[in-house]
């Protein structure tokens, strides 16, 4: 089942906590209209379902990721969990490496003229999106292209 092979407690979690898992997956199969949970669920109406909230709730409260981990930052949906945890297990070359690959990506995705360069507009929008308030990020961005 679902609770033993995703678990990290797997065959040996307690009955109730296994019931609440099986619970939680049963409402998640009724909001995304299966029958049974041996249906199998069109990816489309899966990935247009996981945006509303209550089946995102549903998913989070089974996501077995956040058993593995001591500490999981509730406010954040994507795998920046995942990779946290992982940068603080890894040995230095790891985590650099991790960092590195990470930083390419980045500036892959923001190099919006793909000229190989990222000149100050693309690292205002990249600020931006990162959060930072209007002033900081010209601010940065600015000093960053001189």
């Amino acid at each position: 089942s679902f609770a033993e092979e995703q678990h990290p407690l797997g065959q040996h979690l307690p009955r109730a906590a296994k019931s609440q898992i099986f619970v939680q997956v049963g409402k998640l199969f009724d909001h995304l209209g299966a029958i049974s949970s041996k249906d199998e669920v069109d990816a489309e109406l899966f990935v247009a379902s996981s945006k509303l909230e209550p089946v995102w709730q549903l998913l989070q409260a089974i996501n077995p990721y956040r058993k593995y981990f001591t500490e999981w930052d509730n406010d954040t949906s994507g795998i920046q969990n995942v990779l946290n945890a992982l940068s603080q297990r890894a040995d230095p070359s790891e985590v650099r490496a991790t960092i590195q690959d990470r930083v390419v990506a980045l500036s892959q995705a923001i190099d919006n003229s793909g000229d190989g360069l990222i000149d100050e507009d693309e690292i205002l929008a990249a600020l931006l999106t990162l959060g930072y308030g209007a002033e900081e990020a010209m601010s940065l961005a600015n000093d960053t292209c001189g």
